[in-house]
């Protein structure tokens, strides 16, 4: 890279760490919006920021040739964390050794300033790419109001580089399963559990029925999971239940499986135990499976090929956790995950960075992304 500056990066890292941007802080996505759209308008490209209609933050949508519909690459990156208020005051931005610390310092902060580093250098060396950038303000709750607008972006990208952190152990992410949660919630009849039990229709023994149920739709071994996470329900031990809820996560591997599980659960909402109680499943976020293609593997190939003329080492893993590169894959994008600075601990209070992976991984990109560009003349 260029005129590339550690300390210069860290600098500004530790500037993006502190500002206080969990997907429900008040203001906090749109202070790093702020951030961002300044930076970018530096390098003289057109920034269209998209503000919310549902009370959540701002997302950018970034490109050198805004006047073209066509993407050639298009780079994801999310401007909000999982934490609560203050958490930044908590614990600000360090550095200890060859590690930093600080809430969102790997998921995502680091990958946001890659993304802009490699853009810079992309842009001033003119490859010639049409590029986009989109970063969002939602992704750590599921992207709810963005991603309709990343599955438009990504039908229209040949590539989608999610710059989400790379693993602890160096690995790219080229596969992550399907999501979908669920929130059930059982609704009965009450009683007074001593005087007249049988007047009552308990909503949490229809639930713990239909929660074992529940349990019969895991099976591991085709990459499908069922977990209930979350109970809640009752007032006090002599009062039967009238209302009882569980919060369901699903996780697979292809959408067939996906629709079996959906059909499963509104079959199990009409099998109720007890005909007096009444059962209702709502659906509150989901992410379709990312799965390797054969563009996706050409495109994995020629970063191997990068990698190995620098000496660097390509692992590469399939993840369980969700993205916004599920959204971009079904879409029928090719995409690389995980290719942002690698690190460990995301959304606990140990997320740490490896600064030393920061400028070999923006290097592999560049000179792939270079590459790519040669190729098509």
């Amino acid at each position: 890279m260029k005129n590339f500056n550690l300390r210069e990066y860290l600098n500004e890292l530790e500037t993006l760490v502190n500002i206080d941007s969990g997907s429900r802080v008040p203001g906090g996505t749109s202070l790093m919006a702020d951030y961002m759209e300044a930076k970018y308008r530096e390098l003289g490209l057109t920034v269209k920021r998209i503000e919310s209609e549902k009370s959540l933050g701002p997302c950018l949508e970034i490109r050198n040739h805004a006047d073209q519909e066509k993407i050639d690459v298009l780079f994801l990156g999310h401007m909000d964390t999982v934490f609560p208020a203050g958490e930044p005051e908590r614990r600000p931005y360090r550095e200890e050794g060859e590690m930093g610390y600080g809430p969102g310092i790997m998921d995502m902060k680091a990958g946001l300033l890659s993304t802009w580093y490699l853009v810079k250098n992309l842009v001033e060396d003119g490859t010639g790419l049409n590029i986009c950038v989109a970063h969002n303000s939602d992704e750590e709750i599921s992207s709810l109001e963005s991603q309709e607008w990343i599955k438009k972006l990504a039908e229209k990208a040949d590539i989608t580089i999610v710059m989400e952190p790379g693993r602890k152990n160096g690995e790219y992410v080229n596969e992550r399963k399907g999501l979908a949660r669920y929130t059930v919630t059982v609704e009965g009849v009450a009683a007074h559990a001593g005087i007249a039990p049988q007047d009552g229709a308990s909503a949490i023994y229809e639930l713990a029925e239909l929660i074992l149920k529940l349990q019969a739709l895991n099976n591991y071994e085709i990459g499908t999971s069922v977990n209930v996470g979350v109970i809640s329900g009752g007032t006090a031990s002599n009062v039967v239940c009238d209302l009882a809820s569980c919060v369901v996560d699903t996780r697979f591997d292809t959408i067939g499986e996906h629709e079996k599980i959906e059909e499963s659960l509104k079959e199990l909402g009409c099998r109720r135990v007890n005909p007096r109680t009444s059962v209702t499943i709502v659906r509150n976020g989901f992410r379709p499976p990312m799965n390797k293609t054969e563009k996706t593997e050409e495109l994995m190939a020629l970063m191997e090929e990068q990698a190995a003329l620098i000496g660097m080492d390509m692992k590469w893993v399939k993840t369980g956790g969700g993205s916004d590169g599920n959204f971009a894959a079904f879409a029928g994008s090719a995409v690389i995950d995980g290719a942002g600075p690698a690190g460990d601990g995301a959304h606990g209070k140990n997320e740490s960075l490896q600064l030393n992976t920061i400028e070999p991984r923006m290097e592999l990109l560049y000179n792939m992304l270079t590459a790519l560009s040669k190729k098509r003349g």
